[in-house]
């Protein structure tokens, strides 16, 4: 009898003391993908975008992420660069842009009511001053599925820009599924394919 309670006792205190499995970076509230091949297909209207992250290095915790659009290999245009962490998602560089300082255009965690604002020099190269106003979680139905995603509102500052603005919706280990511009659809996303690990 002693036999046999020895046994299932001792096995349970030997899976307790096991290290728990590796938590992969993409599961710790990422709000990009960090695995390259990871493939996004955006709707607009009746066409079809491609976009694919082509590069990733890490560095103290934040990967520096390369997104490339459309064609194979060195045909494909470098779309943005994307610094990706905890902390959230910025633009370092886009359409070969190097935005200065980077672009901060998610903070995480997402928080409804929280504003900020970024100056610098951007696509195409010259000063500008975006304002971005968090709206938290909301629930977004695109072709490729139901998401929980981080909503974003984007305002271009300035006289001539007062009416400019967009908005995205960010979700986790996905990225942008939906965008809509001065109020209207612009994109959804189709599909997404993530990356090898």
């Amino acid at each position: 009898m002693y036999r046999l309670l020895t046994a299932p006792l001792m096995l349970a205190f030997t899976l307790a003391l096991a290290p728990a499995a590796p938590v992969p970076r993409e599961a710790r509230g990422l709000y990009f993908p960090t695995a390259v091949g990871a493939r996004w297909v955006y709707q607009k209207d009746d066409k079809e975008v491609i976009d694919e992250v082509t590069g990733v290095e890490w560095t103290n915790g934040t990967a520096v992420v390369t997104v490339c659009r459309g064609g194979h290999g060195e045909d494909r245009d470098v779309l943005w660069r994307v610094a990706v962490s905890e902390a959230g998602l910025s633009w370092v560089e886009r359409l070969k842009d190097r935005l200065d300082p980077p672009r901060c255009f998610l903070r995480l965690p997402a928080r409804a009511g929280e504003t900020w604002e970024w100056t610098g020099n951007g696509h195409p190269p010259h000063a500008q001053t975006w304002q971005v106003d968090a709206h938290g979680l909301e629930r977004v139905k695109v072709p490729a599925g139901e998401y929980t995603a981080a909503r974003v509102d984007h305002r271009r500052l300035g006289v001539m820009c007062m009416n400019v603005y967009e908005t995205l919706w960010y979700a986790p280990k996905v990225g942008p599924v939906k965008s809509a511009f001065n109020g209207r659809s612009a994109w959804v996303l189709k599909s997404f394919t993530p990356g090898r690990e």
